[in-house]
């Protein structure tokens, strides 16, 4: 793949495109969604360089998810043209770290043999269950996604630092102030939403 993109660096242009949907994302913008098809295949390349198997596999996720949130966000829930920014109950979040944890002890049990140090198992595990849960929170516009989001992105720094992606882990350091900024502008728009203008 770096073939055809010759001087282009893929860690390079996975940064730029991932901060694109970013920035589309925070506005609420559908566009964010092809973007981040685009950017999930660089990093799904840039990290299984980087021997990071679960984060190179959820970024396959986020390609699929981009296609459905794609979907999702132009066509609403069926009662409206456009989905709406919505909060979960805390039983749903209870519920989804409690997935989030058994999820993150299997893979860890699952990847022991690789050698690779717990602390870092176990941040790879949490970052990408935890990202699952936060992405598909993310297509259904869900509002506390960007809190999630807010502390996997910080974990995630410590991990990318240990594998040398320190372009990633800068982009993350981004992606955890993006991040509250996204939390701030939809819970804006959802309390704005519910007065009724």
């Amino acid at each position: 793949m770096a073939d055809w993109l010759g001087w282009v660096n893929l860690e390079t242009l996975g940064v730029v495109l991932a901060l694109a949907f970013l920035v589309l994302a925070t506005a609420e913008n559908s566009l964010c969604w092809p973007v981040a098809v685009v950017s999930s295949v660089v990093y799904m390349v840039v990290f299984w360089q980087a021997q990071l198997p679960l984060q190179a596999a959820l970024n396959g996720f986020y390609l699929v998810t981009a296609i459905y949130g794609w979907w999702a966000w132009r066509h609403g829930d069926g009662e409206q043209t456009e989905l709406a920014v919505q909060r979960w109950p805390r039983r749903h979040h209870a519920a989804t770290l409690a997935a989030v944890g058994v999820l993150t002890a299997l893979s860890v049990w699952w990847r022991l043999a690789s050698g690779d140090p717990l602390l870092w198992l176990w941040l790879d595990g949490v970052i990408t269950w935890g990202a699952v849960a936060a992405t598909l929170m993310a297509t259904r516009k869900v509002l506390e996604n960007w809190l999630y989001w807010i502390v996997l992105d910080a974990a995630a720094i410590y991990l990318y630092l240990a594998r040398d992606l320190n372009q990633t882990a800068l982009l993350f350091v981004i992606y955890t102030a993006m991040a509250s900024y996204g939390y701030w502008r939809w819970r804006h728009n959802y309390r704005r939403a519910l007065a009724g203008g």
